[in-house]
């Protein structure tokens, strides 16, 4: 009876040993897709999701030297915290983000610009392509307050209307939405398996914005929000986020 137990219980190591091997590559490829939608608007991936996804590899570890049940079973939830930790975080951090940055639009009548010397500056609106922001860029010579400055010029002379401003109501509240559902997510007990849709709804409302905000020409102007809110104060602070 004491050897079948000890069989058993050897069985039970293995067994979780490969699951747990399961969920690090399954979170991995999760990972992966976030570090996608961080890269289509430059932006950098946060460091303590990263930290939490190492961490998670050390009670992986640490379950080799285990022998009991209990101990291995309490690294099993030790790296399924970490997991869950870098995921919801970095989803959240996303979101986040985006959402600062359409909620500055949402509210642009709030720039406080010159726009003296760029109805006269024709020419840099003469050779915009398709990514009209980037062509903006290299005419104006790269010099950061004549680039916000035709930025918001353009967006409120060409890009702003009605339909958009309700575009950009829907996305901020849909992004708020899956916000507060992952933070109550992380309230509750779930295991990681769970957790890919979360990942899926961010991505839908990743491709949900590209198809909504891409035609008028707005998209574009995201990644250089940051840019446009130093150089173009606002008179009002971001709220809710």
């Amino acid at each position: 009876m004491i050897q079948e137990n000890k069989n058993d219980s050897l069985d039970y190591s293995n067994a979780l040993k490969a699951d747990c091997a399961n969920t690090i590559v399954e979170f991995g490829e999760q990972f992966q897709i976030l570090q996608r939608l961080y890269d289509e608007f430059g932006l950098d991936y946060p460091e303590e999701c990263h930290t939490n996804y190492r961490d998670s590899w050390f009670h992986y570890r640490k379950l080799y030297n285990k022998k009991d049940i209990i101990s291995t079973s309490n690294e099993k939830y030790g790296l399924e915290e970490h997991l869950l930790r870098a995921i919801k975080d970095a989803q959240i951090c996303f979101l986040q983000q985006i959402g600062q940055w359409l909620e500055v639009w949402y509210h642009h009548r709030e720039f406080l610009c010159d726009y003296s010397g760029l109805q006269m500056n024709q020419s840099l609106f003469d050779s915009m392509g398709t990514n009209w922001v980037k062509s903006l860029w290299e005419s104006s010579g790269k010099n950061e307050k004549i680039f916000a400055d035709a930025c918001v010029y353009w967006y409120k002379q060409n890009i702003y209307s009605a339909e958009l401003g309700r575009q950009l109501q829907t996305l901020i509240h849909n992004l708020k939405n899956l916000i507060l559902d992952l933070r109550l997510g992380g309230m509750n007990i779930f295991r990681p398996l769970d957790n890919i849709e979360y990942v899926r709804r961010s991505v839908a409302l990743y491709e949900e914005i590209c198809f909504s905000l891409k035609n008028s020409g707005m998209l574009y102007l995201l990644p250089v929000t940051s840019l446009i809110y130093r150089n173009c104060s606002l008179d009002a602070s971001l709220q809710g986020w």
